[in-house]
């Protein structure tokens, strides 16, 4: 049994030696030119290059080489590449096709010179470009543009100088004197100061080891920002908002997607793999992308709104029952802001997976008839570099509905103190901002709207009777 089984192993290695040998390259055939001169009375040179094809024989090589009954070595010749695989047929393919606008985008090919063709369609604009075709802006954008651009080059609040100054040696970049804000002039009580000052300390500390240590993403949220706005949310603003994650939820329904030039529309899912070949064949005009945006700010509501919000939406479908762009857990969540984490590098556009997002809420506002000139904020966050960004609604050709995006915009950097403490102020203005103009914008057209879907209130509900009086129930879009 022995003396088989070595003869059967030395068999197989002879096969696979010959199989082997029979896929070796072969030179191609050298031009006349790079032949050395020959002695004419000397010996007739060996041709070179490939012999002639023996149509005889089978161009396979699995034809030529003979196979014993050895069945590993059937195995192992059988696994060897063949020149007709599906390599070659791809390289065939991309060679004799060539890219439109007609053609479906992949993920890493979709870029916002793009979404200019797309509706709604997504124009990237300077500030000083948008003033001077449009003369004067609504004052929603003027104010909030106004109020992000034009911070005080002095950023620390001044009761910290002596703190900061005396312990220089708690942080690699110790402030100076001419980057604190004098007391009359800081935009945060007094009170709080040294609280903030921990935890700004924290996330520079934080942010240069997740730098050093070449963080995921998702450590970047739930440390540094999330580290932030979970701080802000238990300051004092007019109304509370929630820091949500949703890297998970998509823009639903699919009536909101984008729609690309030729008429079919993207599908925006958590995970490209998801989205299999047999739901693309259910629906040819669906393309899978990834997912969008990682986290945002949103109004934290009260019971008697989501009370009003779901008895409005018992009178709709159930694919428009959500006050944004999707039908995830934050369907009942007022978003303001919008926030995508990227590292250095990324695969995916931020800018562009900020773009798509905030298309799906223009459609959303759109269809539900709600005003959609507010402007709408967002930040990147990639590494150290914090940016904001402005998206502004307005009528393209044949009355169409599209996106300004300005930006981007430095809001600062976790890579010194002051660049945090800049982060700290715009962010601050931003969560300001939605808790005022936003929240009033929400109550007079969404909320408006669902009262107005509820119809007229019982005579008994003197809460409901007043707001109706006031008209912000009988609000007709």
């Amino acid at each position: 049994m022995e003396d088989q089984a070595t003869v059967n192993v030395a068999r197989w290695r002879n096969d696979v030696a010959q199989a082997l040998r029979a896929c070796k390259p072969r030179k191609s055939r050298m031009d006349e030119d790079y032949n050395p001169p020959r002695d004419p009375d000397g010996p007739t040179p060996k041709p070179r290059g490939r012999p002639p094809k023996d149509p005889s024989k089978n161009s396979d090589h699995t034809k030529r080489v003979p196979l014993n009954d050895n069945p590993e070595a059937l195995l192992k010749h059988s696994s060897l590449p063949s020149s007709s695989g599906k390599g070659s047929a791809r390289s065939r393919s991309r060679s004799r096709t060539a890219k439109t606008f007609e053609q479906r985008k992949t993920t890493a090919t979709i870029d916002l010179p793009y979404l200019g063709s797309c509706v709604p369609h997504v124009e990237r604009r300077s500030y000083e470009a948008v003033r001077a075709k449009y003369k004067q802006l609504p004052e929603p954008v003027a104010n909030l543009f106004s109020a992000l651009t034009n911070i005080p080059h002095s950023v620390i609040p001044e009761p910290l100088q002596e703190q900061y100054l005396n312990d220089p040696s708690a942080l690699i970049d110790p402030p100076h004197h001419r980057d604190f804000l004098p007391v009359e002039d800081t935009p945060y009580e007094l009170s709080r100061l040294p609280a903030l000052k921990i935890l700004v300390d924290q996330i520079v500390r934080e942010a240069s080891f997740n730098h050093r240590m070449d963080a995921i993403e998702r450590q970047w949220g739930g440390t540094v920002f999330g580290w932030l706005c979970g701080h802000l949310m238990s300051w004092p603003y007019d109304q509370p908002f929630r820091l949500l994650n949703i890297e998970q939820c998509s823009i639903e329904p699919s009536e909101l997607h984008t729609k690309m030039p030729n008429g079919t529309r993207l599908i925006y899912s958590t995970e490209v793999e998801s989205i299999t070949d047999s739901s693309a064949e259910e629906d040819s005009n669906l393309k899978g992308v990834k997912k969008m945006v990682d986290w945002c700010l949103a109004l934290a509501l009260g019971y008697k709104d989501e009370d009003i919000l779901e008895k409005a939406f018992t009178t709709i479908h159930a694919n428009e029952c959500s006050v944004n762009q999707s039908l995830s857990y934050i369907r009942r969540s007022p978003i303001f802001l919008d926030v995508e984490l990227k590292k250095k590098q990324p695969a995916t556009d931020p800018e562009v997976e900020l773009a798509i997002w905030a298309s799906g809420a223009l459609q959303k506002k759109v269809h539900h008839g709600w005003d959609p000139t507010l402007p709408m904020p967002a930040i990147t966050i990639e590494g150290h570099i914090w940016s904001w960004y402005m998206f502004i609604p307005k009528r393209g050709k044949s009355n169409a509905m599209g996106l300004l995006m300005l930006g981007p915009f430095s809001m600062g950097t976790t890579a010194s103190l002051v660049g945090a403490w800049k982060i700290v102020y715009r962010l601050n203005i931003l969560i300001k901002w939605g808790t005022t103009e936003y929240s009033k914008w929400f109550q007079d057209e969404v909320m408006g709207w669902a009262r107005g879907r509820m119809g007229p209130p019982d005579e008994g509900d003197s809460s409901m009777s007043e707001l109706w009086v006031k008209g912000m129930g009988g609000k007709d879009h």
